[in-house]
């Protein structure tokens, strides 16, 4: 598995035609399956980021529209994140998407997870399958699962 990176998608903008391509190229980062890249197709993606400069985006229906497929696209590219991280919008900045660290979860398996005897700084959750590290510093790495001890980095973030 390759490393995944925690960070910004699209950052002071909330116009659907900002959104969209942001929206669509980080979902399509994805190794995706055939039916996700169906769905892309179906709903015209490309089509809708190579017109976005001549698009009539005042119209009502077409702002409707496109912001159910932001709304769509959002939820499958969630669906999608590795463990303990979500895709919207930062906590404090409702303008800035991106992928990042979901600490409400990661202090759930913290507290209920299993620490690994070898060294105690590593928690291991039953849920994902992974462990979790936190420095006293709050920076947090999370691994494989390589036969009962963390094995390789799946994202970390400082």
């Amino acid at each position: 598995m390759a490393r995944f990176e925690i960070g910004t998608v699209s950052e002071g903008t909330l116009r659907t035609e900002d959104l969209l391509p942001a929206f669509a190229d980080a979902l399509m980062a994805f190794p995706l399956p055939t039916i996700l890249r169906s769905f892309i197709s179906a709903h015209k993606v490309d089509q809708l980021v190579r017109e976005a400069n001549g698009f009539d985006w005042d119209s009502e229906d077409a702002e409707q529209n496109a912001s159910e497929l932001i709304n769509e696209i959002a939820q499958e590219i969630n669906a999608m994140c590795p463990p303990f991280v979500y895709f919207g919008s930062l906590a404090g900045d409702g303008a800035c998407f991106g992928f990042w660290p979901d600490h409400d979860e990661i202090q759930e398996a913290q507290r209920f997870g299993t620490v690994y005897e070898a060294d105690r700084e590593y928690i291991y959750s039953d849920d994902h399958g992974v462990w979790i590290h936190v420095n006293d510093h709050g920076n947090v790495m999370v691994l494989t699962d390589d036969d009962g001890k963390p094995g390789n980095e799946i994202w970390s973030a400082v």
